[in-house]
């Protein structure tokens, strides 16, 4: 491996996720080079010998040195604020799938033309990787997007969410295969669209004598959410929630009620769609009511937008579940299933229904796959996971759509009290 293959690449190099200051900026060769040679072998194999995720673990992996991936420090801190410059690298992370499953994903990852590359965690349950993406903060969030939707489709793998963030820290490690392609070439990011444009179809115009662009079509069954900022326009089966529990539940808001409309939008639907859905809510409400918001800025919205969000999900588990499904919360593996857990819970506990009363609740792979912009079969793959570990139950199996019979969704129970 020649280190001056990326010569003019540095990320932010930390002593370790605690310090708040004295941060360098270093050539990624030298991280890449440093995990394959063993530079921190010593204290990354001291951790691998304690037992994964325990109290023991997670202190040891706080003590390793740690990069930001995604940009260099103009004041050697790992703020937002302390950003100098984006490097065009974003952090895939692939956790808690076995040691034997970690070097498989590695390998698959590392042969990627986007790739730069892929190593296995500083625990061996999973696998780091480096993805080129074009080198701007503004685009960061929306290359994160597609950066995990193209992971999804392309190998069926979630990535942590929390790289959606570019000050995202990385924990160093060791890994003598890494797998290095220095001839990657940044993945392609769609160029953003006006929101008026966001919610059509190409080549589709708006309806006359309409108060709105959003329609009800359905989506394909194969329809893959690439880009964040044409939520509607791929899922257009969210088009129909946000009427329901945004704009037709709120209704007129008088501008002394904004703040409260916005707790209101939240608290409706981040047990109805995937976060990220609930932002993008959001964001469209702040849009299509431009008079409403003529004082308000979009940017501050969406702060408290992601402060109520923030403070619902911490809400929920404490005031929503039991110990015992409170366990089956904490061990969910990803945002999805999390995701797909309150969707069911929520679900089972609505009383709307008069032929499915509650815990039962109807739901089809294709409904919950639009909720969390997927594909059915992935959807599919959660429900069952769901049923595995005691939350639902499939009480009546749906049918597929056949000449003349329409197809039906499948009627599972929630399993606990609702």
């Amino acid at each position: 491996m020649n280190p001056q293959l990326l010569p003019e690449t540095k990320v932010a190099f930390f002593k370790h996720c605690r310090v708040k200051s004295g941060g360098e900026n270093v050539s990624i060769s030298e991280i890449i080079n440093g995990t394959q040679s063993g530079k921190w072998a010593y204290q990354v194999n001291a951790l691998r010998r304690v037992p994964y995720q325990s109290e023991a673990y997670e202190s040891a992996k706080l003590r390793l040195p740690c990069f930001m991936l995604s940009a260099t420090t103009a004041t050697g801190g790992h703020k937002a604020a302390d950003i100098a410059t984006h490097s065009g690298l974003l952090q895939i992370d692939v956790d808690g799938v076995g040691e034997e499953e970690a070097v498989t994903i590695r390998d698959r990852l590392g042969g990627d033309p986007h790739i730069l590359a892929a190593w296995l965690s500083p625990g061996a349950n999973g696998v780091k990787g480096a993805i080129r993406i074009p080198p701007d903060q503004e685009l960061h969030r929306l290359s994160f997007g597609v950066v995990r939707d193209y992971i999804a489709t392309t190998y069926g793998l979630t990535i942590d969410p929390k790289c959606s963030d570019p000050c995202r820290l990385c924990f160093v490690s060791f890994d003598p295969v890494l797998r290095f392609n220095p001839e990657a070439v940044p993945i392609s990011i769609p160029t953003a669209q006006p929101p008026e444009a966001r919610l059509m179809k190409p080549g589709r115009t708006p309806k006359k004598n309409s108060s709105s662009s959003l329609s009800s079509a359905s989506p394909s069954p194969s329809c893959i959410l690439h880009n964040t900022c044409e939520l509607f326009q791929d899922f257009p089966a969210l088009l129909p929630i946000y009427d329901q529990h945004v704009r037709r539940k709120l209704g007129t808001v008088s501008r002394g009620l904004r703040n409260a409309a916005l707790v209101e939008l939240v608290a409706s639907t981040f047990c109805v769609v995937l976060p990220r859905y609930v932002l993008a809510f959001a964001e469209f409400f702040h849009q299509e009511r431009k008079e409403l918001f003529a004082d308000y800025p979009r940017d501050q919205w969406m702060r408290e937008a992601e402060s109520a969000l923030s403070s619902c999900l911490s809400r929920y588990e404490k005031k929503k579940l039991g110990p015992e499904t409170a366990v089956i919360y904490q061990a969910l593996p990803s945002e999805e299933h999390a995701a797909a857990f309150r969707i069911c819970h929520s679900l089972a506990a609505c009383d709307s229904e008069p032929t499915t009363p509650p815990p039962q609740f109807f739901l089809s792979a294709n409904q919950l796959g639009s909720r969390l912009g997927m594909l059915d079969t992935q959807a599919w793959r959660i429900l069952r996971y769901l049923e595995k570990k005691g939350a639902i139950v499939e009480v009546v199996k749906g049918t597929r759509r056949q000449s003349g019979r329409p197809a039906t969704a499948t009627r599972f129970r929630w399993l606990f009290p609702v």
